[in-house]
This record gives structure tokens, sequence and C-alpha cells, in this order.
């Protein structure tokens, strides 16, 4: 996997699969990258605080993080996934499930299944790049998808995207969703507006400051908060702290890195969610806030059009996201109406397809 410490949802993919397998008694082994050495100590009990679930595993790094981490190291090591290939000869598992950024360079002996969040340089109008590490691995990993091993992919957008460059169309599997721990069904006043997810500039929160400030500047003043951690891109999640300063955005605040029960008594309390990553390959956070009551107001591309069917609760530019916003905040009948619709329609992502499909595959022979 990644790092554990980004609340992302490869990481939810990630331990909602090892509950499962716990559940069968099953202790597995987690490769995960690290930052630094120390990081290694506490991670059990912040996964149970950021995500909710008290896990047993056994965690053991990526053996290049074990090494003290240069700049230059880390542009290196930004893809595991070749440093992965020469660490799993040495653990020789019995089964392993891949849910690292890229296909892999070279499937072990045994069996092994991936899960993929894919996505393809050409479609994202954003700073999302593809991690490009040269013709020799892009042979070597076509090689090995050839020579055949289970795979799926998060969303019928990524199935799509991959088909074009693989030459075949690849199952789907949605990503789990927590419907258990986020739902709510109380009918109870909801104010303002929340984006969650961690900061990254792919995910766009700068956009929200935008559209905050361009409605605070038409004389709305509901509320802003931007929930996420910050792990990933700490200068990003500092440019959009200097940026609400600087604007003097009183009606915005960023809520960073908090418990996961307190993600979800603000999502329970506020009316409605905004996501503002363009070509998102799924958007696991859109799924949970529906699950939590939120209304949705997503960009109309990638996977979120599966999450959100509903052209009404799309947008393509800022303005006409500020324009949803303002019809929708202070109508508490569209409200109620398009947060039934959100729940119905969300419960097909729960995570029990999820577990069952891949520790279904454990089950063969």
């Amino acid at each position: 996997m990644q790092h554990y410490k980004i609340h992302g949802g490869i990481e939810s993919c990630v331990y909602s699969l090892v509950e499962g397998l716990n559940r069968r008694e099953i202790v597995p082994l987690v490769i995960g990258r690290l930052n630094d050495p120390s990081e290694e100590e506490g991670i059990h009990r912040e996964i149970e605080e950021r995500f909710g679930r008290s896990l047993r595993f056994d965690f053991v790094p990526l053996w290049i993080d074990r090494f003290k981490k240069t700049r230059r190291l880390d542009r290196l090591t930004q893809d595991a996934s070749p440093y992965l290939a020469l660490h799993l000869p040495v653990l020789r598992l019995r089964f392993v499930f891949d849910f690292l950024e890229a296909l892999p360079l070279w499937v072990p002996e045994g069996r092994y299944v991936k899960y993929w969040n894919y996505y393809v340089e050409e479609d994202a109008a954003g700073p999302r790049p593809r991690r490009r590490t040269g013709p020799l691995f892009d042979w070597l990993r076509m090689r090995a998808f050839r020579r055949g091993y289970p795979i799926f992919l998060n969303s019928a957008h990524a199935a799509e995207s991959a088909q074009a460059v693989l030459g075949r169309r690849l199952p789907v599997l949605y990503p789990p969703v927590a419907l258990r721990r986020f739902w709510s069904d109380q009918d109870r006043p909801r104010r303002g507006i929340v984006t969650w997810g961690r900061f990254a500039p792919d995910k766009r929160q700068m956009d929200v400051v935008a559209v905050a400030r361009l409605l605070r500047d038409q004389g709305f003043e509901e509320r802003f908060r931007l929930v996420g951690g910050t792990e990933s891109f700490p200068a990003y999640a500092r440019a959009i702290q200097g940026a609400i300063a600087t604007q003097g955005l009183s009606n915005v605040s960023v809520v960073p890195n908090r418990p996961l029960a307190e993600v979800v008594e603000i999502l329970r309390s506020t009316a409605l969610y905004l996501h503002t990553t363009v070509n998102e390959p799924f958007g696991i956070t859109t799924a949970e806030a529906m699950a939590a009551g939120c209304v949705p107001l997503v960009h109309d591309s990638g996977g979120q059009r599966e999450i959100v069917p509903w052209a009404e609760l799309r947008w393509n530019s800022l303005p006409e996201l500020a324009e949803k916003i303002r019809g929708l905040a202070f109508d508490p009948e569209a409200l109620r109406r398009w947060r039934e619709a959100c729940q119905e329609h969300v419960v097909i992502f729960g995570e029990d397809r999820f577990q069952e499909t891949l520790l279904g595959l454990l089950d063969r022979r």
C-alpha cells in the first residue's frame, strides 16, 4: 500500500480488506511506505483514530524506506513498485493483494491480485500527472500484465480509460464505503458547506476558497469548512490557510487531521458537500458524505458521475458551482429530496461486496 498516514481511498481499501481478513482469523502482513523510520511506531493506534477501525496486522516498511530520505531519494522512490518487486521474493508470501498506484513490474510466485486506482495523463485536467518511470519499466509492466493475474479497477470511468491503453476491458469493483460508520437518517437542521479529503493540489481545495470568496462578495455568508489530512502536501495546506487569511475570508476555516468520529459529526451536521477534483477515478469521500446525509456537488467528470448520477448535482465551472450552492443552501425541501435520493443510491457502494469479492479469491484453488 501507500503511506499509512495518508487518509485516502487506497488506504480505505486496504483497511477494509484487513478487517475482512481479521473476521476470518487471518492476521495479514501489510507492506507500506514511510517518510521516516520513526513513523513505524503507533501505526495501529493512528489507524483506529483516523479510520475508526481496530485492526490486527503486522507491518513491514518497504525496505528502501528504512534509509533516511534525501530529496533525491524521495524523488527516486515515489514509484514504489520497483522496490516492492525486489522485496516480495524475500518475504515468500502465499497470497498478495497489491493496492499501489502502478501496475506491477513482476508478479511473485504464489497468488497475486491487483486493485488499481487507474488514471492516465491525458485525462487529468489538473496537476495529477501519471508518474513516468521510463520505457524499461513500462515494458516490464506490460509483460507481467500479458502473463495474466486477477485485476480490478475502481470505476467504469477507470475501466474505460484503461481499455484504451491495455487493450481489454477490466472488471470493476467499487471501493468500500463504510456506510455504517457514516450513516445518518436523522432529520436534523443542517447548515454550511464542507469538503473532505487529504489536502493535495489535485484535490483542488484552493478552488473552494475561490468559490467562497465569490459568494462572499455576493453577500452569501454560509460557512465553508475544509476538512482533511495535511500529511501528503503540508505546503499546499499552508498555502490554503494563507490565502484564507490574506483574503480575509471569515466564512472559511480549515479543519486539519481530525479523528474520524469528529469528521463524521461534521458531515452529519452540514447541508452541502463539495468535491472539486477533476477526473477523479472514483471519489470515496463523496459517497461517505452522501451516507452521512450531505447533498453533494461534484465536478462533471470521471468516476464522480457514477457516484452522483444526477446532472443537477454536477458542475463544470466555479461560477456554475457557486450558482448551485446558492440555489440549494436555503431550500430545505430540495435538500431533503436530494438527501433521500442520494442515500437510496449510495448503498450500492457498501463495503460488503468489496470484501466478499476479494476474500472469495482466497477460496479458489
